[in-house]
């Protein structure tokens, strides 16, 4: 990974604890509550930085917006075909 940056560490705590795998504008919005001068842009660049190293994951929504998680324990996703909310699947994992 790049170099610490503050509001990188930010947007991973946020990521972190949240139960709803966000998409980046939700990322968005919490983060501008703690870091009111960070851009859009510093938020998507840093997510994506993330998920190349790994330390999150993203899960891609059919006909809806990427959403993230933390990597913290095996486990995978299932996606609702209706309003596209994902939930985490733990059947099969100790």
């Amino acid at each position: 990974m790049n170099n610490y940056s503050r509001q990188r560490e930010i947007i991973l705590e946020v990521i972190k604890n949240s139960s709803i795998h966000p998409t980046v504008e939700q990322i968005y919005n919490i983060v501008m509550k703690k870091e009111s001068k960070i851009s859009r842009s510093t938020v998507y660049r840093n997510v994506n930085i993330l998920v190349e190293s790994k330390i999150i994951k993203k899960i891609t929504v059919p006909n809806g917006p990427d959403r993230f998680d933390y990597l913290n324990k095996p486990h995978n996703h299932v996606i609702c075909n209706v309003c596209g909310t994902v939930y985490d699947f733990l059947y099969g994992f100790n």
